[in-house]
């Protein structure tokens, strides 16, 4: 009963204190409160044990303010890799090994595929024999050019001899130039069999198989490079003159539950025709790679045994939220405030408790925009300036609690719940 009636304490406090911003905190938190009721009762119900085991928790707060930031657009986006290609064959033959599958990772050079080479490699030989016998005549010819100079020298050879043995030499040496040519271009053809990764990626398809034959251009495997990732949002037309490229984003994948931070790579200036919207491409690094020996390579490869590695992999839903206009007073928190749980943003609420004098941290879903500095924007209508909001010990309230709001240095802070309006409040309340 006591619950309940503390939550009827909640709507005539909204009456009573109107004007105020905890009044208007009150206002706005009645359709949440209606929502997230089971929560709520849970919390009421749980704080005198809390206050009995331990106390409440000890908490850092600060003040929403109106900051002057820049209006921000959450578009929907798929996560693409930073490189996607079809391998194909420089030259036609039958494969003979394949020694990768879908999902492994190559290094760039690792070997893909192996077609059969048994006919150019004995092509190659004989070219090679052709060559030393055409190598063996060449350096005849060059012992017979010296003779016929030095019987010429002594008037026992005729002109003619001399201009025939340098012209049969001539011959020789372009036979063996040619052939040689033969060779290397046999042991071009011959290294071609090799097909080898242009790139470390991730082998996403196979398109042929050992046994099958393969065309000179013929698609072999499909490759990924998920190292960076990019994430592909249409830009609405009227927020074109505002993104540029090297501009921050932040990412929201709500398969991990995560946020990340990315940036501007390509802003396409060729709108959709029917949608009236730009491409645009955001780099995000991939948290799943690490660098080993100068090199980026995935973790799970790294560490075969890590329980659970964060991945970002292509096809993911993504929303990304960048700058998309002018900047304008917009409320703003810490970035510490905010709580990140099962996709979901949240902060913690400072709000009245229900003994004389006491606090409650309650977690309220917000929407965030952009980010300045230490402070990012909520655009989500449910934070009014001087408000209060949990910047330090917030991930272990999980459910409305009590709370003692500390100085960073553990002093016990004013427990009074009325902040001071924006125009009046210092930036950071008891400490952030």
């Amino acid at each position: 009963m006591r619950c309940w009636l503390n939550l009827g304490i909640l709507g005539g406090l909204v009456d009573a204190a109107s004007t105020h911003p905890l009044g208007q905190f009150l206002a706005i938190m009645q359709r949440f409160v209606r929502r997230y009721s089971g929560w709520v009762v849970f919390g009421m119900v749980c704080a005198p044990a809390v206050a009995q085991f331990g106390g409440p928790a000890k908490v850092n707060v600060a003040a929403v303010e109106m900051r002057p930031l820049p209006a921000s657009a959450t578009l929907v986006g798929t996560v693409e890799p930073v490189t996607r290609s079809v391998v194909g064959a420089e030259t036609g033959g039958l494969v003979a090994t394949m020694p990768v599958r879908q999902g492994d990772f190559v290094r760039a050079g690792e070997l893909i595929c192996k077609l059969k080479d048994d006919t150019l490699l004995l092509q190659l030989e004989e070219t090679r024999q052709r060559l030393k016998g055409l190598e063996a005549a060449h350096r005849k010819w060059e012992f017979e050019e010296q003779r016929i100079e030095r019987l010429y020298g002594t008037q026992d050879a005729a002109e003619k001899e001399v201009y025939d043995t340098r012209a049969s030499l001539d011959e020789a040496r372009f036979a063996v130039g040619e052939w040689r040519a033969i060779v290397t271009r046999l042991e071009t053809e011959l290294a071609k069999t090799e097909i080898r990764a242009p790139y470390s990626g991730f082998i996403i398809n196979r398109h042929t198989e050992v046994g099958q034959w393969v065309d000179q251009g013929g698609p072999v495997v499909e490759m990924a490079d998920l190292s960076t990732v990019l994430i592909k949002v249409d830009l609405p037309e009227k927020s074109l003159p505002y993104v540029r490229q090297g501009d921050t984003a932040t990412v929201m994948i709500h398969a991990l539950g995560q946020t990340f931070a990315g940036t501007v790579r390509h802003v396409m200036l060729q709108a959709d025709a029917a949608a009236r919207t730009f491409p645009v491409e955001i780099a995000v690094p991939n948290p799943g790679y690490v660098e080993v020996d100068g090199r980026l390579i995935p973790r799970r490869v790294a560490d075969p045994d890590a329980a659970r590695v964060v991945m970002l992999a292509g096809g993911m839903f993504a929303r990304a939220t960048l700058q998309a206009g002018p900047a304008t007073p917009t409320p703003a928190i810490p970035k510490d405030a905010v709580v990140m749980r099962n996709g979901v943003e949240f902060v913690c609420m400072v709000v009245p408790g229900q003994e004389e004098g006491s606090l409650m941290a309650m977690p309220v879903p917000v929407t965030t925009g952009v980010d300045v500095g230490d402070w990012i924007a909520v655009t989500s209508g449910n934070l009014a300036p001087g408000m209060r909001v949990v910047t330090q010990g917030n991930e272990s309230i999980l459910f409305p609690s009590p709370v003692l709001i500390v100085q960073p240095l553990g002093a016990i802070a004013d427990a009074d719940p009325a902040a001071p309006s924006a125009a009046t409040s210092p930036n950071i309340q008891s400490g952030s």
